[in-house]
């Protein structure tokens, strides 16, 4: 199809205006007259015929890139001026010159960008001076010229330096202003928790103590209720004992709650240990420590481990003492009270129980410090200030049971209600367990000196075994003193006295009780008591005793043990297994 005279004319024009913006035409006004035309008869020819888009697209963008180069001419900032000429984009066709147009432009931009930021003062200079650039004066302008550029230059360079300084400093006091609010909220925070846990461990306790007054009402609501349905088919002696066996399981019931005890049933950590919580939260969840034990469990695993290994060895020696008394210290795995029911009796046997496990704690952690295991503590030297005799002195590690006692005294006794007879007791027992290991302590020493002369002898104070701890605790058991309370009215201080007036009040090794035992040769479970039925018994009288006057019967029993035991060189001990029978004694 042959183009129409007015395309032939809007061809000849869009050249004509690229031509002249090639040229440095830019200036003449005609160009900006020229685009207008070029606009109205683009416009006439869309209106008048139906021209191919392509070609009304070809005549549209290099009247636009015209008009974008027109408008690049009226900004005065070179760099604004070649960022707006970068945006243009030139038309590829055959007879358009756009791209010409617009790297030569580029080129133009570039040079004025470069002028303004470098100066061109130099070439005004040169220009301005005569040929002769090798003149000693025209050398010397141009030294002071750059000389002055210099000096500006770093006027602004320190104008800048000062101004970060100060923004700097500025920012500087400003971050630590911020960290001082920091800590300060930090220290708010800390202080916020621990408030929050101590009144979560008040809640905790008083949640505790109603859910079991709770249970308590309802389980004698309902043995009242029973009791009320049987009536009428009782007797009054079968009724006197069914009120009694009721108000016996309520306080039972009452009475058997856990105890720090527990801990000496099992290696340290118990079996309530949850692994995904650390050891601080777990202390906090053990339902058998009180307050002010889960804060000494704070302390540290290891701390917890020794008072552990204390408990379990006094339960351990406690079941030695009373291997062949009718109770024989019995304890309950299953059951987080230890020892059952039969302590919520306050009878001679809960003194001896508390006086070995307050001096089992005070033991351990002694034994620990001297091994050096705790970081609270050590060695006792403060006894080396003592004065001593010519022939001796004080030396080697002396083990401090006077911190021993400090934290038995701390986690036993905070759990004891002293306005309480029972808690009286209870602290009165503790405290003989700890002063006989204080008692029992002996001085062992050690000679120095040429060819064995002793002409030093160095002594330390020493722990006496467990087992000697037990035999005194249990002589006291033997002659403990019944006691009763006994409030002074003006000064209302409570204390414990004699229960006969012709009795001595009791001292601070002895043990005290305020129940006679119940009975042990019956089997009673609500007291977790197993009775002495088919117990091993020594001796005539011990089985006279244990068997409660029963009887006993004698049964022979195979043995085999080694025997004839040889050494032979080197390194074995051979030896025979010798068969025989042994008797034994069982109660009936």
């Amino acid at each position: 199809m042959s183009a129409t005279r007015l395309e032939i004319d809007i061809r000849r024009l869009l050249s004509v205006c690229e031509e002249m913006a090639q040229n440095n035409s830019s200036d003449d006004w005609r160009l900006s007259k020229f685009i207008e035309a070029v606009s109205e008869m683009i416009a006439e020819l869309i209106k008048n015929s139906d021209p191919d888009k392509d070609t009304i697209n070809q005549y549209t963008k290099r009247m636009e890139f015209l008009k974008g180069f027109l408008n690049t001419k009226e900004i005065e900032n070179p760099e604004k001026k070649l960022v707006a000429l970068e945006m243009l984009e030139p038309v590829q066709v055959s007879d358009s010159r756009s791209k010409d147009i617009k790297q030569k432009y580029k080129v133009t931009y570039i040079n004025q960008l470069r002028d303004e930021l470098l100066g061109n003062d130099t070439n005004e200079l040169r220009s301005s001076r005569q040929p002769d650039v090798d003149s000693s004066d025209n050398l010397d302008e141009l030294l002071r010229h750059h000389q002055n550029k210099q000096e500006s230059i770093a006027e602004e360079l320190m104008a800048i330096t000062r101004g970060l300084r100060e923004h700097s400093e500025l920012a500087g006091k400003i971050i630590k202003k911020d960290i001082e609010i920091l800590e300060k909220s930090s220290k708010g925070m800390d202080t916020n928790f621990e408030n929050l846990k101590r009144e979560e461990q008040r809640l905790t306790e008083f949640v505790r103590k109603s859910t079991w007054r709770c249970w308590i009402w309802v389980l004698a609501v309902a043995m009242v209720a029973i009791f009320i349905i049987t009536v009428k088919n009782k007797s009054d002696s079968d009724m006197r004992l069914t009120l009694r066996q009721i108000i016996m399981i309520v306080v039972l019931f009452n009475v058997s709650r856990a105890n720090w005890w527990y801990l000496g049933l099992q290696n340290y950590p118990p079996r309530e240990f949850n692994p995904l919580l650390s050891h601080k939260e777990n202390c906090y969840r053990y339902p058998f420590l009180k307050s002010r034990q889960q804060q000494l469990c704070d302390l540290g695993e290891k701390i917890m481990s020794v008072v552990s290994s204390g408990t379990k060895m006094a339960i351990e020696e406690c079941q030695h003492q009373f291997s062949t008394q009718r109770w024989n210290c019995t304890t309950y795995s299953n059951n987080t009270s230890v020892f059952g029911n039969v302590l919520s009796y306050k009878s001679r046997e809960k003194a001896y129980v508390n006086a070995i496990t307050s001096a089992g704690v005070a033991y351990a952690i002694t034994k620990a410090c001297s091994r050096g295991e705790l970081n609270e503590c050590s060695c006792d030297n403060k006894i080396q200030r003592k004065q001593v005799k010519k022939n001796w002195q004080w030396g080697g590690c002396s083990e401090d049971i006077r911190f021993g006692e400090k934290f038995s005294r701390d986690f036993v006794d905070s759990i004891e209600d002293i306005d309480s007879v029972q808690g009286l007791m209870n602290v009165h027992n503790n405290e003989a367990g700890r002063r006989i290991i204080r008692s029992s302590m002996q001085k062992v020493c050690k000679c120095h000196g040429m060819s064995g002369s002793c002409s030093v002898r160095i002594c330390w104070m020493k722990l006496s075994s467990f087992r000697d701890i037990g035999d005194s605790l249990m002589v006291r058991y033997e002659g403990a003193s019944h006691v009763r309370l006994g409030e002074k009215k003006r000064k209302k201080i409570k204390k414990l006295r004699p229960i006969r007036m012709d009795r001595k009040t009791p001292n601070k090794t002895e043990l005290v009780y305020l129940e006679t035992s119940p009975d042990y040769c019956e089997r009673n479970e609500s007291l977790s008591i197993m009775g002495t039925y088919d117990r091993v018994c020594q001796g005539l009288d011990g089985c006279r005793h244990l068997c409660c006057h029963r009887g006993f019967q004698i049964r022979l029993r195979d043995v085999e043990e080694k025997c004839k035991c040889k050494f032979i060189w080197c390194c074995n001990v051979a030896c025979e297994i010798c068969r025989y029978k042994k008797e034994e004694y069982i109660c009936n």
